[in-house]
């Protein structure tokens, strides 16, 4: 992730302040040795990428670096890792996205996103009831710009008939009926 990281400018980049404590921020989360400590490092990241939904520019290279971080983030980093994936998969344009030149900046989001779709297909059956969840509306999102929603919907049929987790479940529904709407369009 190092790499990835050291591909960018942080601090010239548009976020809500200053990205530049971000790469340290992305290090530490994904090194993090209790929860507590990934999540005082989530929130060093989210609220600056990104605030209320709003995506900023800051928010396409923290998207690419944190698929890159999945393979080798501490399990106690892992989740809040993916919750801010998802996050910014969920996120729209910021007023300062729209009024710059960048278009289709979202769906560039979700392209960075969907780069951990393998990765996230694979971890539908772990443990972690939490990584799992994370990794569901991973795969939606990322399925509905790469055109595997049929392949999506396939893994989340087979995870809906092996879980007895309520919540789970209903997560799951609702990604099925929201891709076979896509589907129809």
């Amino acid at each position: 992730m190092t790499w990835e990281i050291e591909r960018y400018d942080w601090a010239k980049l548009g976020a809500v302040d200053s990205a530049a404590h971000v790469p340290s921020a992305l290090i530490a989360l994904c090194e993090a040795q209790s929860r507590e400590q990934a999540e005082r490092e989530y929130w060093r990241i989210d609220n600056h990428v990104m605030l209320q939904g709003s995506l900023f520019e800051a928010s396409l290279p923290t998207a690419s670096c944190a698929v890159i971080g999945v393979a080798s983030c501490t399990d106690h980093g892992l989740n809040w890792l993916l919750e801010l994936l998802v996050q910014i998969a969920h996120g729209y344009e910021s007023e300062q996205i729209l009024a710059s030149s960048y278009a289709n900046f979202k769906i560039a989001c979700l392209m960075e996103i969907s780069k951990g779709y393998g990765w996230y297909l694979a971890n539908l059956r772990s443990l972690d009831i939490e990584t799992v969840m994370h990794c569901v509306d991973l795969v939606g999102y990322s399925s509905e710009v790469l055109d595997s929603r049929n392949q999506a919907i396939s893994h989340l049929l087979q995870l809906e008939a092996a879980t007895q987790e309520a919540g789970l479940q209903e997560l799951i529904k609702n990604w099925i009926e929201e891709l076979c709407k896509s589907n129809a369009t």
